[in-house]
């Protein structure tokens, strides 16, 4: 029971604080740019599975900027010599949104977060059952 109250926590901690961190990055990101997708680097796992991460060239302010995505696809969405529409940090030009690219990774916090509620719910339910049966054994063998 302990480790599904864990479990549930960590499924809600991830989920939370990722969408808190994504808003937090899309709150700064207010400049958009044409970004040009110079190329797709390409992660390969032990077992062969691969994760493909687009590379941001753009201009601001009269300097040149490359950027790896944070966010990988397990099928290429882009190729070389793509254009995609950004949000930068004005401040920090490197910070970089992509509403694109984030789609994805908002559902995967969204389910992050509702699995984590279920499996603490199921949790708490096993935890008032068990309570309850403990409860009846002991009636029943107090007599």
């Amino acid at each position: 029971m302990i480790i599904e109250f864990l479990l549930g926590f960590i499924f809600l901690a991830i989920g939370i604080v990722g969408l808190a961190l994504n808003a937090s990055v899309k709150t700064r990101c207010t400049e958009q740019i044409t970004a040009d997708i110079i190329d797709v680097f390409v992660k390969t796992e032990s077992k062969g599975k691969k994760t493909y991460f687009p590379v941001y060239k753009y201009w601001y302010e009269g300097n040149e900027y490359r950027k790896k995505s944070n966010v990988g696809f397990s099928t290429p969405k882009y190729k070389a010599g793509d254009q995609v529409d950004i949000y930068i940090d004005p401040n920090e030009p490197k910070t970089i949104y992509s509403p694109k690219d984030m789609k994805g990774l908002k559902i995967a916090l969204i389910i992050s977060i509702v699995v984590g509620v279920i499996v603490i719910s199921l949790a708490v339910k096993s935890y008032y059952e068990l309570k309850e049966m403990n409860e009846a054994y002991e009636k029943y063998f107090a007599k």
